[in-house]
């Protein structure tokens, strides 16, 4: 689908903006002051500064400057400490090094910087020299950086993505988009793709702790109109790596259809029901199917005769699909729908009447 807005910021990562800091508008390089767990509704809450050179972090604690010069590496920065001054609190930190990730955020005219220690925190740098107290549930730290810079973010009409959520105000959630790097099928890794830039309409309530500190990978979907419909968080297990949830989100939820019209036609013709399949992410070739048993394979599993009653090119985020069942009638024909996900794969599902609560419910069949 053509992206019918661009965010006009720049990719944020290390390489691209630690050093040599070019291509972008705007530099990483001066003072940054650490937030309390990411709080930043209360900046300047700690006594730790971090300043940026094109060559160095250096950061000011209480009782000394620990220095620690970095290289770019893909998707995060090496770094090594090689000097503290005045400091006879930490001296095991010379030469400590470590692997660190940048997130760089742009929140109603301010400059936020978040960075997280992705050797699962047992380094001297994180331990001592960041300190644990301070870190958000994510395990990064986060910094503010002092003054303002006009900033108008734009969005594009993304269906499904993950993103870092930072922070809502009464107006706007301000999401940062990544690329997910899968590592098998369980565990997955995520790259920023852009500046920290989009912002979204029309709140939705969504399932965050309030008290929770940030940024949060969510998985984040979207309608047509660019406006949250849903917002997952997704599990940190440690070295810069999510395990995928065990029960996400279905791509296709199905329900009983409760207007006024559909209601009628349950009157007229006592057999049918009106089903609404309701989408969550952007699915595609979505079949209203006819399934008769044929045969039992090897492993005991039905193998079905498939016909096609319906198909749908697509069903958009937010968007349903109504229709109209026999759920009482032949016991040998089976109702089902098939689809493929965001990901390509396909799924294909029966429609059944839970024995538990007669509600609806899809189970999937391979």
């Amino acid at each position: 689908m053509k992206k019918l807005l661009l965010i006009v910021a720049m990719l944020i990562s290390a390489c691209s903006s630690i050093t040599p800091f070019r291509d972008i508008d705007y530099s990483l390089q001066g003072q940054w002051s650490m937030l309390d767990k990411g709080n930043i509704h209360n900046p300047l809450a700690t006594k730790r500064i971090l300043e940026i050179t094109d060559k160095e972090l250096l950061l000011s604690i209480e009782t000394g400057t620990v220095t620690a010069r970095y290289t770019p590496v893909d998707g995060h920065i090496h770094l090594k400490t090689t000097n503290i001054t005045d400091n006879l609190d930490f001296p095991k930190i010379v030469g400590e090094q470590t692997n660190i990730q940048f997130l760089h955020a742009m929140i109603e005219d301010e400059e936020f910087l978040a960075i997280r220690d992705i050797e699962d925190h047992l380094t001297l740098f994180s331990d001592k020299a960041l300190s644990p107290r301070y870190r958000t549930n994510e395990l990064f730290y986060v910094f503010h950086r002092d003054g303002t810079r006009k900033h108008e973010p734009n969005f594009s009409y993304y269906q499904s993505f993950y993103g870092y959520f930072w922070h809502s105000s009464h107006k706007y959630i301000y999401i940062q988009e990544v690329s997910e790097i899968p590592i098998d099928d369980y565990l997955f890794t995520v790259e920023p793709r852009k500046e920290y830039a989009a912002r979204y309409p029309n709140l939705i309530r969504y399932p965050i702790d309030r008290d929770a500190y940030y940024p949060v990978l969510m998985y984040v979907t979207l309608n047509t109109k660019g406006e949250i419909t849903s917002m997952t968080p997704q599990n940190y297990i440690g070295k810069g790596i999510y395990s995928r949830p065990t029960h996400p989100l279905p791509a296709i939820q199905v329900n009983y259809a409760l207007s006024e019209a559909h209601k009628a036609i349950k009157l007229l013709e006592p057999n049918i029901t009106t089903v609404v399949f309701s989408a969550t992410q952007k699915v595609t070739d979505f079949t209203i199917l006819s399934l008769i048993p044929q045969v039992i394979d090897h492993a005991g599993k039905p193998i079905y005769k498939q016909t096609v009653l319906y198909t749908q090119d697509e069903i958009l985020p937010g968007h349903s699909l109504t229709s109209d069942f026999n759920l009482t009638g032949d016991p040998i024909e089976i109702n089902g729908i098939s689809y493929k996900d965001i990901t390509g794969k396909k799924h294909t599902m029966i429609l059944n009447i839970s024995g538990r609560d007669n509600s609806l419910v899809l189970v999937e069949i391979e």
